[in-house]
């Protein structure tokens, strides 16, 4: 790849994962240090990077995701300091303003410091694609799709404030998905879920250990890019965070429309399903918005809660009722399999 295609690629990337003036933070991995640069001008970022990415001492080259204050420009501004001391500062997770992506990296097994070889690196585009496919098959938009050189990398849209809700709900996310997709093969790194991240810039290249015909370098790149970028909402980040007990983040009091959320208003408002919140003898009342467990049920759903912790649900079509009873205690982690459907009258 020559120079000037190098450039066009890593600048298509910038334009793609990051706005307009968004000010954004470089940084170079060298072998012997580490190098950095603050930029709101992404023809200039890219026009720099692209001239040492052809370094072969450059390791690799990265760029924060979300989105950072922008004084912190003056730093270094629209220029990169090689070799940093430990004066000079880099981005911090409390310098991040919002959370605009949620980065799922799939990484194949491999001994430290080396290249992945070209079975390892299939065997994680192949992760990648799989997990895409299940995340769409529940309901989310389509991501950006990437090859990072030496494994693969989903990037979906969000739009989380930074702060501690929002970083345990990726944070669950991640682990919900390495515990559904991590093997003997490729890995689904959770550690991944600090607001400061730094990203694999696309269109660079990507060189652990010596290049050998068996574990070469390789550019990144981006493989699949939606025509259009949607996010995914709230609700579908907590229900996916939800999936496994040690995962389940705390949910926000506002979720609801009754203030204080407890377990059963934490997994309607995980599952997307509104409701009003209401007094309701020695219990809760949730009128819902639709019957969590039918799409045909637009109306007349509700769930009771007693303190007593027995959970109540119904849906009455005319002469029709379905109860469904489960342990309170176990409602975030297995809500279906623990539920016990009885046909009575009501």
């Amino acid at each position: 790849m020559n120079g000037q295609d190098r450039k066009q690629r890593i600048l298509s990337a910038l334009t793609i994962l990051s706005r307009p003036e968004q000010v954004v933070e470089t940084r170079i991995i060298l072998q012997d240090g580490i190098g950095s640069g603050y930029y709101n001008n992404p023809e200039k970022l890219a026009e720099a990077v692209s001239v040492l990415d052809s370094n072969p001492q450059i390791r690799g080259i990265y760029i924060t995701l979300n989105e950072m204050k922008p004084a912190l420009l003056a730093r270094r501004a629209n220029r990169i300091l090689m070799r940093l001391t430990k004066k000079d500062a880099t981005t911090a997770d409390q310098d991040i303003i919002r959370r605009r992506w949620l980065p799922i990296d799939i990484d194949p097994a491999r001994p430290s410091g080396v290249s992945s070889s070209d079975e390892e690196h299939e065997a994680a585009r192949a992760k990648a694609l799989e997990i895409a496919g299940y995340l769409t098959s529940i309901g989310w938009p389509e991501p950006i799709i990437a090859d990072s050189g030496n494994g693969a990398h989903l990037l979906y849209r969000i739009d989380l404030p930074n702060d501690v809700k929002s970083r345990d709900l990726v944070k669950g996310c991640l682990e919900s998905l390495h515990i559904r997709f991590s093997d003997e093969q490729c890995s689904v790194d959770v550690a991944n879920f600090n607001a400061a991240r730094i990203w694999k810039l696309y269109g660079t290249m990507s060189r652990k250990g010596d290049n050998t015909p068996e574990r070469p370098y390789r550019f990144s790149d981006i493989i699949s890019l939606p025509d259009q970028i949607e996010g995914v909402l709230e609700p579908d980040l907590f229900r996916l965070a939800s999936l496994y007990p040690d995962t389940i983040p705390d949910v926000p009091s506002s979720a609801g429309t009754g203030g204080q959320v407890d377990d059963l208003g934490a997994w309607l408002f995980g599952h997307g399903i509104g409701y009003e919140e209401k007094p309701f003898h020695d219990g809760t009342l949730y009128v819902l918005d639709r019957c969590p467990f039918s799409d045909a049920h637009q109306d007349g759903a509700y769930t009771i809660q007693p303190e007593l912790g027995i959970l109540t649900h119904r849906y009455l079509v005319g002469e029709e009722a379905e109860y469904f009873c489960c342990s309170l205690r176990n409602l975030c982690k297995t809500f279906c399999s623990t539920c016990i459907m009885n046909y009575l009258n009501f």
